[in-house]
């Protein structure tokens, strides 16, 4: 199946794609910045194809929860936009805030519930739900690469830039 976006000028590499919780659609993050949300099941729906918002930075952290898409990159902050793309919240890492060895954002993961997702970066799964949780900072990490969740929610699995796979029980 190849799907085309209904934006016909959409030329920008893809970098992530994301399938909603429901498994009906997916998003597709571009280095221009851009989230398309394409629908893929048959007959009517009442979410709409194409270009939904423009994230200020390349958002190679994607991730689509529960009711919000959650986009970050290397701009130290992360997004949350509703359904149609407009924002909801906004938490900033910037090294000038209180997260001074932060770095940018690589990777993104939600809960199989959708109800939490873990972004990564540099020596630092973060865990966030709607409300910040705890950070988890982790000597000699590196880059986070890979994320993944197990299906019921117990497990995340973490890849590294170095090679490394760790693996975190989950408590949500």
């Amino acid at each position: 199946m190849n799907i085309k976006p209904t934006d016909n000028h959409m030329q920008s590499i893809v970098i992530t794609v994301i399938f909603s919780t429901r498994g009906t659609a997916f998003i597709s993050g571009h280095a221009d910045g851009s989230i398309v949300r394409y629908i893929i099941t048959e007959g009517s729906s009442t979410e709409q194809q194409g270009r939904i918002v423009v994230h200020p930075v390349p958002p190679y952290a994607l991730s689509w929860a529960s009711g919000c898409i959650i986009a970050a990159g290397c701009d130290f902050s992360v997004h949350f936009y509703d359904q149609n793309g407009r924002s909801c919240k906004q938490f900033d890492y910037s090294p000038s805030s209180s997260c001074p060895d932060q770095k940018e954002f690589t990777v993104a993961c939600s809960s199989p519930s959708g109800q939490a997702v873990v972004i990564g970066s540099f020596n630092s799964p973060s865990k966030l739900t709607w409300e910040e949780e705890t950070t988890m900072y982790i000597q000699n990490l590196y880059t986070v690469s890979a994320l993944a969740w197990k299906r019921d929610g117990s497990r995340i699995i973490c890849g590294t830039l170095c090679g490394g796979i760790e693996l975190f029980e989950s408590v949500i």
